[in-house]
């Protein structure tokens, strides 16, 4: 019966997380084409994409078959992760520019260069991110 509760829940997490990836694709699709000379547009897009890589990751790693797999999509999925801070304030800094305040590109600069840092260290280093663990074969992490 408990196995049969997590076989669902997991599928229901499944269904979630690749609805999540389908829609924000569509978005980023649709914002690519038409309005990317907007600071705003693009930082919403910036902020999505990273978004999509943390769900398509975990999506994939939900689903992998060998035991090699899981590393790397758990470690690409911290591209997203280590990226989406960063985004969300280029996104709100986008936004307080079109109401009259000044910039601050240098504070968004920093963010990314912080987010670098940390996937870099992700990355290259175990130092944030250990060995997988894949006791439940369903959340690898």
């Amino acid at each position: 019966m408990t196995d049969q509760i997590i076989e669902t829940l997991a599928l229901i997490n499944d269904v979630l997380q690749a609805m999540i990836v389908i829609f924000g694709s569509g978005v980023v699709l649709y914002n690519l084409g038409s309005s990317l000379r907007i600071r705003v547009m693009k930082a919403f897009v910036t902020l999505i994409t990273f978004v999509i890589i943390v769900y398509l990751s975990e999506l994939m790693v939900s689903r992998i078959i060998t035991t090699y797999s899981p590393d790397i999509w758990l470690r690409l999925g911290w591209v997203g992760i280590a990226m989406v801070p960063a985004a969300q304030y280029h996104l709100s800094d986008a936004l307080l520019e079109t109401t009259g305040q000044p910039k601050h590109r240098y504070r968004v600069a920093a963010g990314y260069s912080i987010g670098i840092l940390v996937l870099s260290l992700v990355m290259f280093t175990d130092w944030m991110v250990a060995e997988t663990i894949t006791t439940n074969p369903h959340a690898p992490h």
